[in-house]
């Protein structure tokens, strides 16, 4: 059974960039050849029509906003000896798939415990990212440490991760329709690990040109705190830990205030809030053993299995320990493992 691919880097966003691509070669590569026939099937349309949507209506956006996290994308590019062109649509793919198809996608839950906190996601994406993605640890320049379970064309943001400031971060999509031009999510939540404190976060996720909906679930060791923010077209909302210290989250929204009207609530979407409410909520269930085996449960619906190459699955689950700066990843699929540790300025030796 292989493991993640993991990246170690620092330095300036273009140099972690290079530092990244050339880590993540061989899947970009592979991700960019069978782009065609992943769009054509996703969304019935041929990759030139998203390349040029890219180009056009997210490009001018990221550049005015996340120029530096724009030079990593190129860094990206040229270390893994890819056309630019080739790589920015992809860091869009979620954006593109979402004008013509919606999949749900993603399960986070929080606990606070008396020791620490804890940070528990499931990682739903189309299959073809099974065994693609990558665990990178990353010493910004100017910037916060981060540990991130990522995507191989961005250094971090989409699925979960911690910064040295001790904040945990997952991330759930909304049912909103995508809007035709704006911030891809990638660009926005890259930003999260920028945090230095709690307090920052609404500002991050509150973009008001972001293409998409997002909820994201952020636990702060430090602050022994745990909140949801709902960024929804129109508007965002907090969700606070409620004193029974749990929250959890899928991927409908839960907040009254925002705009309901348009979105998209599925019944799995709901069912797996439930299950993680139902799983954890004895005090003894409340470990970090006990929200793998939440995280890992095929009866509730929580470990979920595509049934189609165009349906989401779970194709990662990890269990994020800020305060000790320690994130446990499992890979699932075909050539899944168990959860391994990884640390956060720290090497640990993971049993095979």
């Amino acid at each position: 059974m292989s493991g993640f691919v993991v990246v170690r880097t620092g330095g300036s966003p273009r140099e972690m960039g290079v530092d990244f691509g050339r880590a993540a070669r061989e899947a970009l590569r592979d991700l960019a050849a069978e782009s065609r026939a992943h769009f054509r099937q996703w969304t019935g349309r041929d990759i030139a029509t998203a390349k040029r949507h890219a180009a056009s209506n997210y490009l001018p956006f990221v550049k005015r906003r996340y120029p530096n996290y724009l030079e990593e994308v190129r860094g990206i590019a040229e270390g893994a000896g890819i056309a630019f062109e080739d790589l920015f649509y992809l860091t869009a793919d979620e954006e593109l798939v979402s004008l013509w198809e919606k999949p749900e996608k993603c399960s986070s839950v929080a606990l606070r415990l008396k020791r620490g906190m804890l940070l528990g996601h499931n990682e739903d994406y189309p299959p073809r990212y099974m065994d693609r993605l990558v665990i990178v640890e990353a010493h910004p320049d100017g910037a916060p440490a981060f540990l991130a379970l990522t995507y191989p064309y961005i250094i971090a943001g989409p699925s979960c991760g911690m910064n040295d400031r001790g904040m945990a971060f997952a991330v759930d999509s909304l049912g909103y329709p995508a809007r035709v031009r704006g911030v891809p999510t990638n660009y926005v939540l890259r930003d999260l690990y920028s945090a230095r404190r709690t307090a920052d976060v609404p500002g991050i996720v509150d973009v008001k040109e972001a293409v998409m909906g997002n909820a994201v679930t952020v636990a702060s060791a430090p602050e022994r705190k745990a909140f949801t923010i709902e960024a929804a077209p129109g508007g965002a909302a907090v969700l606070a830990m409620e004193t029974d210290g749990l929250l959890a989250h899928t991927n409908h929204v839960r907040s009254a205030s925002l705009d309901h009207t348009r979105e998209k609530t599925s019944w799995s979407s709901r069912r797996r809030l439930a299950a993680l409410e139902h799983l954890l909520s004895r005090a003894q269930d409340r470990t970090a053993a006990g929200l793998k085996k939440a995280l890992s449960s095929k009866d509730h619906g929580l470990l979920r299995f595509g049934r189609r190459a165009n349906e989401s699955c779970t194709i990662a689950s990890a269990v994020l320990d800020p305060g000790r700066r320690i994130m446990y990843v499992a890979k699932r699929g075909p050539r899944g493992h168990a959860f391994r540790a990884y640390g956060l300025g720290k090497r640990i030796k993971n049993k095979e």
